[in-house]
């Protein structure tokens, strides 16, 4: 997906993308790191883990595709495309959440049609 939105950026004259931080997988939780001076790390466990739910930025020349996490202390984290480790963390979405939709399923739904809202519940563990 990452690489798809480089080569179209490429290809209409943009040099580079920006990474917006990176997503890192474990059997144990998620790792975020943003790539802005004085952001910190956050860690996510999959039990602490309430939803996730898929939906797209409109950026004017392309849709970004974000995932928000909501955890148990009410908290909200958001981890989009652009990040390094985007396509693990998506796969460990499926593989640590019970019951959640495959990758290939949420991001069809939240992807179509392009350049409009489209909201779609990866996971929720109230109905797990």
């Amino acid at each position: 997906m990452l690489r798809g939105i480089v080569s179209a950026f490429k290809a209409r004259g943009h040099k580079k993308i920006e990474l917006a931080g990176k997503v890192s997988t474990s059997p144990t939780g998620i790792t975020i790191e943003r790539f802005k001076e004085g952001a910190k790390k956050q860690t996510v466990a999959w039990e602490s883990i309430e939803s996730a739910t898929a939906f797209k930025r409109d950026l004017f020349a392309y849709d970004l595709i974000c995932v928000a996490i909501r955890i148990d202390s009410g908290i909200a984290v958001e981890i989009d495309e652009r990040m390094e480790g985007w396509q693990e963390f998506c796969e460990g979405l499926e593989a640590y959440l019970p019951n959640s939709l495959v990758p290939n399923e949420w991001l069809d739904k939240v992807m179509h049609p392009a350049l409009k809202p489209s909201t779609t519940i990866i996971y929720s563990r109230s109905t797990s």
